[in-house]
């Protein structure tokens, strides 16, 4: 069950592109949601992350077992610096709170609940375009101006791009995420781990973490970036 400060984090740390300064340890969007292992809403969430929803043809086999690896073994392999949440952050996700809250008062938060108040928090954020896809004009300059990723990101312009198009075109083939009365974009839940692969495969030679781990977490992790095609 989620509590309202697990669910703020969740949505505030991973929907806002950030994934940073995760709680109790945890990396990913789909860390956080924390559902049973093993469920159906499990395996289907984990499928679209792992990509298995546009890449059929490779199965359970590299791709699923790279993306699990990487998730499951929670490793910093790139110093950055701490984030901290803003106040304003705090006020977006304090409204879709109340925008995104079920029609159902004992209703758990599920899965797509929390899909659409990160898709309320990016748009509150002003970081999608007419048509509520992710605009790289906006989210590039938004990336870079969070502490922890501004150093790593600072002439990587292309990099923060790709992982908006990937979201973008994921959402797109995925299609929209009903909860209740709500249709909710899932681009912006995507491209949080999208941005976390990316840290780690270019992070500045001063800032990596040397070691055997560490060089197969960003081994494993290109892989994963070619087999998506990001």
């Amino acid at each position: 069950m989620f509590t309202m400060e697990k669910l703020f984090y969740t949505a505030l740390v991973c929907g806002f592109v950030i994934c940073s300064a995760l709680p109790n340890g945890k990396r990913s969007f789909s860390d956080l949601v924390e559902m049973e292992a093993g469920s159906e809403e499990m395996n289907s969430y984990s499928s679209l992350i792992n990509g298995e929803s546009l890449h059929n043809e490779h199965g359970d086999t590299k791709l699923s077992r790279v993306a699990r690896w990487t998730e499951q073994n929670n490793i910093e392999c790139c110093n950055r610096d701490k984030q901290k949440l803003s106040n304003k952050d705090g006020e977006i996700m304090a409204q879709c709170l109340i925008e995104t809250k079920s029609k159902n008062s004992s209703q758990e938060y599920s899965l797509k609940q929390i899909v659409c108040l990160v898709d309320c928090a990016v748009k509150k954020s002003d970081l999608v375009d007419g048509d509520g896809n992710l605009d790289a004009e906006k989210v590039i300059p938004y990336v870079k101006a969070r502490e922890g990723y501004g150093q790593l990101f600072a002439n990587k312009d292309d990099l923060i791009k790709r992982c908006v198009d990937f979201a973008n075109s994921f959402s797109k083939e995925r299609g929209e995420v009903n909860f209740e009365d709500q249709k909710c974009n899932i681009a912006s839940a995507v491209i949080g781990d999208c941005i976390k692969y990316m840290v780690e495969i270019s992070c500045p030679d001063d800032r990596k973490v040397a070691g055997e781990q560490c060089d197969n977490v960003r081994k494993r992790i290109s892989e994963l970036v070619d087999v998506l095609n990001i």
